[in-house]
């Protein structure tokens, strides 16, 4: 103990410049170059950098401008290696960074979004960590990169100075490559980080004390590392499985996946398909976080769906066998999102490599990933969270289309007003799209007025429509229509279900002496009811996902006029950052009847409404996982 604060105190207090290290040549495969050839050459010859804000942190002093450098072409999949001046002795981690440069990388000064491809971490062993301090540091160009000038950032992060006591130091170049050859799309390249920005001084990997007797963890600060994963035709795949045999039905199990392009999707239990035939899906269940009681006591394979991020269409995921054991009563509960093709293919993976699949294609560049695990469902939180932090898929977006009035829908944009941005979201909460969505304002003389009666039921239970029914109305490429049976007197239907988790409201605004087909929202709002989340043992739900319809009332205080009926869904899903979280809105146009004579109270102002502030907006809702939710707007008025 007493050589630990020794050497703890020693590295607080001494610096040697002499200690320090630049990493200053480039090899492509066999090919080493020479000292600062392709490397952009830095000003402040071997010493670190130190402030966290300072633009040095992309390319070290100097290292803004690479007018004086050469560049480098590179092929998808080349090996490169960089060598330092001197071996790595500082204890830290080393990552690697890739940027794209708007055009030519010699005038790019890194300003744009990073990409963190590769950590070299420590290992632990016996209560010890073992730091990779080595000369030189090789990796390979991620083989789905596409074509284009980069910068290709190589850094150390020296943690021998244990904060706050010392400071860490950042040891950086950055070599100038101009990748060629790639078939990959620009979309497949997502950068999500800014340098500086990137590090943070409450990142635990800046303020590890690597001195201390309780260090066996350690995580590497920059956010996580990206990878290549396989392509099915452009269609992202887990390349993690389980094999789960035995399984009793009930048992707690999950997956997560090493992919970001993509949607997570609701999982299915499909029984007994033909290995490599084409079959008509036939969905038994929605599965969700147990196996389905109702399963068969037989093999069966379990897919997953995923919707590629640019591209329409849809695609199953092969994932897995189960042997199923024991045989129950009882209906699974619902998964995460789901949506439909209507061939499929069938594959086992017992014995089955990638090559042996029609359509893959090379290891592909995206985003981040979870560790495998055979535990339970709330594995799925970092994926979800990474796909929240990066993915943005228009055509996964869902609107509320349809006004349903005395258990009829009475068709698209009958009594909606029709927006002009297709199912795109509304995120700029002081825009006036958020009244009723972008183009709604504008739409009320061509929408006709429903009348609706005060106190009437908007839906009866059970007013939700399954998701099974959806998907096979996909199937056959049917519009989704809700059940007469289901419904009473007014309700909303969507084109699909929701599936982005986050609350809905339903608002009333009155026209007033005026018409409501002119009438712009620009007066009070009432919330007339609201679906939040459920919180609990560590999870957190909004009932609201995987429904096309609701059930709340009209307010039977509420007085005679015309009035717009807004309906908003917030999806959270990348909410953690402002102006993430999306608004989907509706805006009906009715005619309220009946003898009430009430003044609701509170009331709101849209836009003025939100900041964009609200914890109910800018939340992460999948680490750490909330263990309370606020619904946004104030509380549901009264009159």
């Amino acid at each position: 103990m007493k050589f630990l604060a020794l050497a703890a105190a020693l590295s607080v207090t001494v610096t040697e410049v002499s200690g320090h290290y630049i990493f200053q040549q480039l090899s492509v495969g066999s090919t080493k170059y020479g000292v600062y050839e392709h490397i952009r050459k830095n000003t402040n010859y071997n010493s670190p950098v130190t402030d966290l804000a300072s633009n040095d942190l992309r390319c070290n002093v100097g290292g803004g401008s690479g007018a004086q450098t050469t560049v480098v072409n590179v092929k998808p999949g080349d090996s490169f290696t960089f060598t330092l001046d001197t071996a790595v002795y500082h204890q830290g981690p080393i990552s690697l960074f890739l940027s794209k440069a708007p055009s030519h990388v010699q005038d790019y000064d890194g300003s744009g979004k990073w990409a963190k491809f590769k950590d070299f971490g420590p290992t632990f062993s016996n209560g010890q960590a073992t730091w990779p301090l080595r000369l030189t540091y090789e990796h390979k160009i991620p083989t789905c990169l596409p074509n284009g000038e980069y910068l290709l950032r190589v850094q150390n992060l020296g943690i021998h100075n244990p904060w706050p006591a010392g400071v860490p130091q950042f040891y950086i170049s950055c070599a100038q490559i101009n990748v060629t050859g790639s078939s990959a799309p620009a979309s497949s390249f997502a950068p999500t980080l800014s340098i500086p920005g990137a590090f943070k001084q409450t990142d635990s990997g800046y303020t590890a004390n690597i001195y201390q007797p309780g260090f066996t963890s350690y995580e590497v600060p920059g956010g996580k590392e990206v990878m290549d994963v396989l392509v099915l035709r452009r269609f992202y795949l887990w390349k993690e499985h389980r094999l789960l045999e035995g399984w009793s039905s009930n048992r707690d199990f999950g997956f997560s996946s090493a992919i970001k392009l993509v949607m997570l999707a609701a999982v299915w239990l499909l029984s007994k398909p033909k290995p490599e035939s084409h079959n008509t899906w036939n969905p038994i269940k929605v599965f969700g976080s147990m196996v389905p009681r109702l399963a068969a006591q037989d093999s069966s394979v379990l897919r997953a769906l995923s919707r590629a991020l640019y591209d329409e269409h849809t695609q199953d995921v092969p994932h897995t066998s189960l042997n199923k054991t024991g045989l129950s009563l009882g209906a699974g509960p619902f998964g995460i999102l789901a949506t439909a093709t209507s061939r499929w293919a069938w594959y086992k993976w017992t014995a089955l490599a990638a090559r042996d699949i029609p359509g893959f294609s090379s290891d592909c560049f995206v985003n981040p990933l979870a560790t495998p695990t055979n535990r339970k469902m709330k594995s799925f939180v970092p994926v979800l969270a990474a796909l929240a932090a990066f993915c943005d898929l228009t055509s996964a977006h869902y609107r509320f289309t349809s006004l349903v009035v005395g258990g009829r829908n009475t068709g698209e944009y009958v009594h909606v007003r029709r927006n002009t941005n297709h199912n795109s979201p509304v995120t700029d909460v002081l825009s006036k799209d958020i009244v009723c969505n972008a183009g709604g304002l504008a739409s009320g003389s061509a929408t006709q007025i429903a009348t609706v009666a005060a106190g009437s039921t908007v839906c009866s239970p059970p007013c939700a429509v399954s998701l099974s029914s959806l998907l096979l109305s996909f199937l056959h490429n049917t519009r989704v229509a809700l059940p007469s049976h289901t419904l009473a007197q007014v309700g909303f239907a969507m084109d699909q279900a929701i599936y982005h988790d986050g609350p809905v409201t339903v608002w009333l605004s009155p026209a007033g002496s005026s018409n409501v087909t002119t009438y712009d929202g620009s007066g009070p709002w009432a919330k007339i009811w609201e679906l939040g989340a459920q919180t609990g043992n560590g999870q957190i739900k909004f009932p609201a996902s995987n429904q096309a319809a609701f059930n709340f009332q009209i307010p039977s205080c509420t007085p005679p006029g015309e009035y717009l009926l807004r309906i908003e869904q917030i999806g959270l899903h990348s909410a953690s950052a402002k102006g993430g979280a999306q608004f989907y809105i509706s805006c009906a146009q009715v005619r309220v009847t009946g003898s009430g004579g009430g003044q609701f109270s509170p009331t709101v102002r849209f836009p003025g409404a939100y900041t964009g502030n609200e914890p109910g907006i800018l939340i992460n809702i999948y680490y750490p996982v909330p263990t309370t939710y606020t619904i946004p707007g104030g509380p549901v008025a009264r009159c």
